[in-house]
């Protein structure tokens, strides 16, 4: 399973990459919107456990914001890109969490797995 998903995500990185215009920006800005997510997740942080997944969405669409404004996509698309993953991530973080013995493997992977195709998906609409 987690092979199948690093692959997905791989797969979906290198078609995003692929893109003619700020390709390289989007995927940039989806794994880190993604990551930023896992990792919070996974950080024990005080306060109600929805509140992790909603820190990290955060510091993704922050990030996506700064991925924007450092390449030719704009803080606007980056945002967008971001937001899109980062909330597609805080869901597979939910899901995971709801596992009667969660692996550690799958709460971290299970995320980008959900936000590779949707990064690739809104690249697609919102640059071509």
């Amino acid at each position: 399973t987690t092979t199948l998903a690093v692959l997905a995500v791989l797969g979906a990185g290198h078609l995003g990459a692929r893109l003619g215009h700020g390709g390289s920006a989007l995927v940039v800005a989806a794994v880190l919107a993604g990551g930023a997510v896992s990792v919070l997740a996974a950080v024990p942080l005080p306060g109600p456990r929805g509140a992790r997944p909603a820190a990290g969405v955060a510091l993704g669409v922050g990030l996506g914001v700064v991925t924007g404004l450092l390449s030719d996509l704009g803080a606007g698309t980056g945002a967008l890109v971001a937001l899109g993953c980062a909330v597609a991530a805080a869901v597979g973080v939910l899901f995971a969490g709801r596992m009667a013995n969660p692996d550690p493997i799958v709460c971290a992977v299970l995320p980008l797995l959900l936000a590779g195709p949707v990064g690739l998906a809104l690249g697609r609409l919102l640059v071509g």
